[in-house]
This record gives C-alpha cells, structure tokens and sequence, in this order.
C-alpha cells in the first residue's frame, strides 16, 4: 500500500480501499450496516495509515484516565470486576473507560495500540491471553504503567491473581473427606491457563489422597449449559464402576448444565452425585440444590488493581512484579454431600 504524504485523512484511507468517504465514515460511526469483510479492509487501511480519525482523537480524557480491558463485557465475571474497579477509580479521583476488546488477540492489539494516542495515565488489562513480549513491548513504548488480572503471573508487570491453585486443592481434599473417591473434572478449554491449573491441583489433592483423576473422567472445552449437558451425559454412561460420585466443574454455568442431567437421568444430587461449581454467581445460592462453589473475589480483583495502577502513576515508575494473590473461600451448600456407599 503506498503511503500518503503528511498526515492520512479520510480521503486516504477511501482511496486505499477503493470505496467512498462515506463507507469509511459508516464503518468509524457504525451508523449503517456494513458487510464483515469490507468493514475488515477499511479498519485495516486505517491501521496500515496510520490514520486516527476525528472522534478518537476528541476522545474527552481526564488529566489522570485510566484504562480497564476486558474480553467479555457479557460475562459476569468482568462485570464484577469493572464494579470494583469502578468505585476505587472514584475513590482515587481518576477517570475509568471500560473497553471491551473480544477474545481475539489481534482485536485486542489493535484497541491496546491507540489507547497511546488518546493521552491514557495508566492500563488494567484483565482476562488476556497476550504474550508476555507484547505486553513489554507496549508498555515499553507507550511508557505507562500496566497491571494486570489474569490466572497466571507475566514477568515484569504487577499481577492481581485469584489463587485458583490453592482453592482448588482444598475443595478437592473437602471432596474427599465426604469419601469420594471417584471424581471427574468438566474443563473449560485446554488452552486457557485457569483450565490447566484447576486439573493439576485436583490431581495433587487426589494424589496425595492415594487417588487419581484418569483421562476418561475428564471432559475439556465446556463453557456453557449445553455443552455441559452433553459432557455430564457421556460421565453418567461409564460404567458404574468408574462412574464419578462427585463432579468438579469449571465454572457455575458448567455445574448448573451438570444439575440438570443428572437430575433428567433420574439421580439425585449429592446423594447419588455430588457437584461443585466456581465463581459464586448469585444465581447458585438459588439454583436446586444450592451449588456449592468456589467464590472468585472478583470485585476485589477491580479495587486493588486500580489502587496498584494509581499508585505506579504516582511514583512515575514502572513496576518490575509485584503479584498479589487473592483467596478464593469455598462457599459450602446443598450440591455436596457425603458419598453413602451402596448396601447389598
């Protein structure tokens, strides 16, 4: 792509793609439907150019603006968090602009990379799965500081980590002391950080118990109800021997699909199977039985990271490490229960 002279306007970026200034100003403004792949080319130009348009620029930033990223603005989890982060950036008298840049890593490059261009103080960046090297590099260049919140430590940046490990552990080892011996574990997906962690601390706690976690009591890669379901059925249809008496899910929508299944299969929870979820969503204290849980300090989460970030800004310095883990308690209710052997 040749480069223009000066600074890229509009009429550039236009000429670049071959479609009109007003296709490229309904792409910026979203005011009418554009199709997936042309919006595609012209965000591209616009990345390519260089070209910042008007209303980034006029973006209105506070003296000291901070901002918080998050990959899912649907998911309760970043809710909570932006909740907390919400009310110590108030408390700071800083300004907070939430942006929600998607599971996609490029997607997310692409946000983090203007955030420069708008004069911003300072970064959260919660739930990413960006390489270390990227987060030096951007931090290195726009030369404000950066905390993050994510399942696992980076070098270099001060990290706001829920102890997934430990929390874990133990609910395995509360498990265990009802007499379940055969448990299984509904995985999130095999790539994400907090799925692999979970399975190793369920591993040692059984482990240390003289017990195992075999492959075929392990389903990776559910996330939602659905998906739940099909994986909690394919664990009832083992044979009885190696059928589990107590189900760890990876998160409460996982253990709320694993409810009803075996609910539908004519089983009982906990007498028949006990279930464990994560996260405490205000919908487990009300489902039938009540979900026992591991609870996420989430909104804690938000706080401290703003009070960590606000704080670097002060100094003028960047911070080399610095992680903070955050217990995650073990919410005791209705869906676990001792394992009653049966008789005859």
């Amino acid at each position: 792509m040749e480069e223009p002279k000066g600074k890229p306007t509009i009429e550039d970026v236009a000429k670049a793609c071959g479609v009109s200034i007003s296709t490229v100003s309904r792409v910026i403004n979203q005011s009418s439907p554009v199709s997936d792949q042309l919006t595609l080319r012209v965000k591209k130009a616009i990345k390519d150019l260089g070209f910042m348009p008007r209303q980034w620029k006029e973006l209105p930033v506070a003296p000291k603006t901070i901002v918080i990223t998050i990959p899912d603005v649907q998911s309760s989890y970043y809710a909570e968090i932006v909740n907390g982060a919400q009310e110590e950036a108030e408390r700071q008298g800083v300004a907070l602009l939430i942006l929600d840049v998607s599971e996609n890593t490029e997607y997310q490059e692409e946000h983090l990379n203007l955030l420069e261009k708008w004069g911003i103080s300072g970064i959260i960046i919660a739930g990413t799965k960006l390489p270390a090297d990227y987060l030096l590099e951007l931090r290195d260049h726009c030369q404000i500081p950066i905390v993050l919140s994510r399942a696992k430590e980076v070098p270099g940046f001060p990290c706001i980590i829920p102890d997934y490990t430990s929390s874990t552990y133990r609910a395995t080892q509360y498990l265990v002391s009802l007499n379940h011996k055969r448990l299984a574990y509904i995985s999130g997906p095999p790539d994400w950080v907090s799925s692999k962690m979970r399975q190793e601390s369920i591993e040692r706690a059984l482990n240390e118990a003289g017990l195992t976690l075999p492959p075929e009591r392990v389903r990776w890669g559910y996330v939602n109800v659905e998906e739940s379901a099909h994986a909690t059925a394919s664990l009832l249809q083992l044979p009885e021997h190696d059928r589990p008496t107590a189900i760890i899910a990876f998160d409460d929508v996982v253990a709320i699909g694993a409810l009803r299944t075996i609910y539908t299969a004519g089983l009982r929870v906990p007498q028949d199977i006990s279930v464990l979820g994560y996260n405490d969503i205000p919908l487990a204290a009300y489902t039938i039985p009540s979900l026992t849980t591991i609870a996420q300090p989430t909104y804690r989460i938000g706080q401290l990271a703003v009070k960590k970030l606000v704080e670097l800004m002060a100094s003028g310095k960047q911070a080399n490490g610095g992680s903070v883990r955050l217990e995650c308690p073990l919410i005791l209710r209705e869906s676990t229960g001792p394992r009653i052997e049966a008789v005859g």
